[in-house]
């Protein structure tokens, strides 16, 4: 175990993220494109439920797998928004935000002399559980020009060739933004079920899906073989209180995930939980619905941005999350460089190289490399407030126009 553990690197993201903050401590304005925390607070009324919950001293140990009250709710939305009648509550489990979620999954999923297939590029967490569980990991690259989803047929030829235990799909995609409609999700379930294949499905975006798309979940296709990993830190703003969630039929991967739930976490924060049991009534779903709203409109003041720098290069704006991926013209880019006076060496990795420029004006953002993409990539989240978004995007210009 520890010889995986040394493998896993550290965040290069947060090495960027820490440099932003310190030049923001020291007094500078920095515009946070590198960070995917939601800038929406929580809903007042979910906020007076925690405070609640500490007056009537609801904070002490709670069930291992999630309080009750918790439990019947994930049940309505399940059943409201994901298709999905819920078995039992003793089907859901509550995890320590969409990381501890997926962790719990995929270590129930794999181990050493296992193979899972992960997508490429990727948000960089789902490599490094997978590598946490001894498994060999297959990236398989996703098609720019299918919205950074997999080509179908080689998918299969993957799966044939490979022969994976498990597959990790994130939908809609960080860092791409990509999403996986309707009709290409069931066309992909119905080839991990012919292979007899186990799914985790990574949907912590899935409210943010922008006006066009036909999108659902998908799980509730075959949940004895397919596997969700909710969290709210995106949909209800929770991005600190760290509650995730997850539905399991399969009663061997039910009981694996309980025995990591239990030795790892053993009940999430029990304010978090009643605040959880309130966000997720239907009620606050118009106000999850408002902050896409304002998401689109950041995206579109950001894509029009980007899509004025003569080199980068995207097919469209994306269709979820809120994160723009563009592609780096290497000719062009060279040229601006050049007449900017700024050095570019043969060999450069076009999105470090672009990252630590775009730094030095205290524009954050994140190389692709460290999804998993190709050197000539870049990732903007649009997660920030609108009136920095638009800030933001005047400063992009100034600096690479």
């Amino acid at each position: 175990m520890l010889e995986l553990i040394d493998k896993v690197p550290l965040s290069e993201i947060v090495v960027i993220r820490d440099k932003l903050l310190e030049k923001q401590r020291n007094g500078e304005k920095v515009y946070r494109l590198e960070s995917g925390t939601p800038s929406f607070n929580v809903h007042p009324k979910v906020k007076e439920a925690m405070k609640k919950a500490i007056d009537e001293n609801k904070t002490f140990y709670t069930e291992g797998s999630g309080i009750e009250p918790l439990k019947q709710v994930i049940a309505q939305k399940l059943a409201r928004k994901n298709n999905l009648t819920a078995k039992s509550t003793k089907n859901i489990l509550v995890g320590q935000g969409g990381m501890g979620t997926l962790y719990m999954l995929i270590h129930s999923l794999v181990g050493l002399g296992d193979k899972i297939l992960i997508q490429a590029p990727v948000w960089i967490s789902i490599k490094n559980i997978s590598m946490l569980t001894g498994a060999e990991i297959i990236e398989l690259p996703t098609k720019k020009e299918l919205d950074f989803n997999w080509d179908l047929n080689e998918l299969e030829d993957t799966i044939k060739k490979e022969k994976p235990k498990a597959v990790v799909y994130v939908n809609p995609g960080n860092p791409t933004g990509g999403v996986g409609d309707k009709e290409y999700m069931h066309k992909l379930a119905g080839i991990l079920e012919k292979y007899g294949v186990y799914l985790v499905e990574d949907v912590a975006y899935e409210d943010i899906v922008y006006p066009g798309v036909e999108y659902e979940t998908i799980f509730y296709l075959n949940p004895e073989l397919f596997f969700p990993s909710f969290s709210m830190s995106k949909s209800q703003a929770f991005s600190g209180l760290r509650i995730g969630y997850t539905y399991i039929e399969n009663e061997k991967i039910l009981t694996r995930a309980r025995k990591l739930l239990l030795y790892t976490t053993n009940g999430v924060n029990s304010v978090a939980q009643w605040g959880a049991t309130e966000a997720l009534k239907a009620e606050y779903d118009d106000y999850t619905r408002e902050m896409v709203k304002e998401y689109q409109k950041r995206r579109d003041i950001l894509y029009s941005a980007l899509t004025s720098i003569p080199f980068f290069k995207m097919a469209g704006p994306p269709r979820g999350a809120f994160y723009l991926f563009p592609e780096i013209d290497e000719e062009k880019y060279r040229e601006v460089m050049e007449r900017k006076g700024v050095k570019v060496e043969p060999d450069a990795n076009l999105g470090v190289h672009l990252q630590r420029y775009l730094l030095e004006h205290n524009i954050g953002s994140i190389p692709g490399h460290n999804f998993g993409s190709p050197h000539n990539f870049i990732r903007f989240a649009y997660s920030i407030a609108t009136e920095y978004i638009e800030e933001a995007a005047e400063k992009i210009k100034e600096v690479l126009g």
